[in-house]
């Protein structure tokens, strides 16, 4: 069965993952071209995809996209952006209402953060970006933890029937 917990189950065995130099590396490569794009380009959206092909055995409820505005646009189209995030989810960071410009997964939420895993991030120990080296897990009582706020939508993936 799939839920939240084994959504962060598959995506914890990225932890990892490190670039090599801005973008590349071996396993960064190999996300990128699950995400369909090419080395050297930004990879968060990449490494959502990785995790969700795993989960769903190949057949996600999200397109395979190197792009956070896809991803988007696709939660739009199946109705499940969200304002409020719940673990299992893919976070959205938005530059502006039609610009999600970094993605990862919702582990845990408070009543003012939420913890996440992502890829193309920065370590935990500082504060969080949407351009890092490497895949981590940023823990919801950590003092880097991702404020809840306006700039992040959340979409639903474990609400799209399978």
């Amino acid at each position: 069965m799939i839920d939240a917990a084994y959504i962060l189950q598959v995506g914890r065995l990225f932890l990892f993952v490190r670039e090599i130099k801005g973008n590349f590396g071996r396993w960064v490569e190999a996300m990128q071209r699950i995400g369909g794009t090419v080395k050297g380009q930004p990879w968060c959206a990449c490494a959502v995809m990785t995790v969700l092909g795993i989960v769903y055995r190949g057949k996600p409820p999200l397109p395979y996209t190197a792009g956070c505005d896809e991803l988007l646009q696709a939660g739009r189209k199946l109705g499940i952006v969200r304002t409020d995030p719940s673990p299992g989810d893919v976070f959205l960071l938005m530059a502006s209402p039609t610009d999600a410009s970094h993605t990862g997964f919702v582990t845990d939420v408070n009543a003012t953060h939420f913890g996440t895993l992502e890829g193309n991030s920065s370590d935990p120990s500082r504060p969080p970006t949407r351009e890092g080296w490497g895949f981590f897990e940023r823990p919801v009582d950590s003092p880097r933890a991702r404020k809840r706020g306006p700039q992040y939508l959340f979409l639903r993936v474990l609400d799209v029937a399978t």
